[in-house]
């Protein structure tokens, strides 16, 4: 892991830890719109993760000179993100109603919840993107490696 991505890392979590103690909004249906919200975002990387694990398992690192290593490294990235969202995705709202849970309080925790599985699942998937250029980077030009090493790994 590079100095790159390791400050990516950092700077989300960072982020992340900002949002969650933010308070949230006190009105129910505040809260029930976020988590909709939430849930479109959450749906939007599942399409991007399919999309780019299929990309990626379709290369033909042969025909493009990149490093096949790189390229399973980043579809490994790509699948365990898919993990965080898939958590992300449960119905938890429905849940807490089926349990009668104070509305107030569950969303709150179901929204800080799913702010922190999203923010996962980014990272993971970026860290599959950085995988995927450095292979790109290391077919096309050497000094290209010697800077995409520097930069991303």
């Amino acid at each position: 892991m590079n100095y790159a991505c390791l400050s990516a890392a950092v700077v989300g979590l960072a982020l992340t830890a900002i949002v969650l103690v933010r308070r949230s909004p006190a009105d129910p249906e505040d809260l029930k719109n976020r988590i909709n919200e939430l849930n479109q975002k959450f749906g939007q990387i599942l399409l991007f993760l399919g999309v780019a694990i299929a990309g990626a398992a379709l290369l033909n690192p042969d025909d493009l000179d990149i490093s096949s290593t790189r390229v399973r490294t980043a579809i490994m990235w790509f699948v365990i993100a898919i993990f965080p969202v898939l958590i992300g995705i449960l119905p938890l709202k429905e849940l807490g109603a089926a349990l009668k849970w104070d509305e107030r309080s569950w969303y709150g925790v179901v929204v800080k919840g799913k702010i922190l599985l999203l923010v996962i699942a980014i990272l993971l998937a970026t860290f599959g993107a950085c995988s995927l250029v450095v292979a790109f980077l290391e077919g096309y030009s050497e000094d290209a490696a010697v800077l995409a090493r520097h930069l991303i790994l």
